[in-house]
This record gives C-alpha cells, sequence and structure tokens, in this order.
C-alpha cells in the first residue's frame, strides 16, 4: 500500500474474485492473473451462465459462456 505495507488478498471464493477482479487497475488484474492463463467462475444471477477472465497485452478481458445441456435417452 501508499505505506510500504504488504496486503494480501484472498479470492479463493468465485463470487469474490469475480466481483473484485473487474475493479482492480489494469496492472493490479495482470499482477494476480501472472501465472494464470485464464480463470472460469459461475454467473451468481445465472445458473446457466460461467464467466471467464483473462488477462490479454496487459488488459482484463471476459466472456460468459452459455451452458447448454441435452437430454440423453
Amino acid at each position: 500500500d501508499e505505506e510500504g505495507r504488504t496486503l494480501f488478498f484472498k479470492y479463493s471464493r468465485p463470487s469474490v474474485f469475480r466481483t473484485y477482479l473487474p475493479a482492480f487497475e489494469p496492472e493490479q488484474a495482470a499482477y494476480i492473473m501472472r501465472d494464470l492463463s485464464e480463470v472460469w467462475t459461475e454467473d451468481e444471477a445465472r445458473l446457466d451462465l460461467i464467466r471467464r477472465f483473462a488477462v490479454r497485452d496487459g488488459r482484463l478481458l471476459t466472456r460468459d459462456l452459455a451452458i447448454v445441456t441435452t437430454e440423453t435417452d
């Protein structure tokens, strides 16, 4: 932080991750995602969506993917 203290952020819960990651500055998001190619979380409001987070060229990208189910005999 501004006073030189090291702070830790726990984001192991998808609800925390999907809420806070988009709020970070691009450099902060890139730092958190530095060893990850992408992260997928469930959508809070819609059970038929999952959300992908990725950092490319220093920008946070999100993409929603619809989950399609089919019935089998």
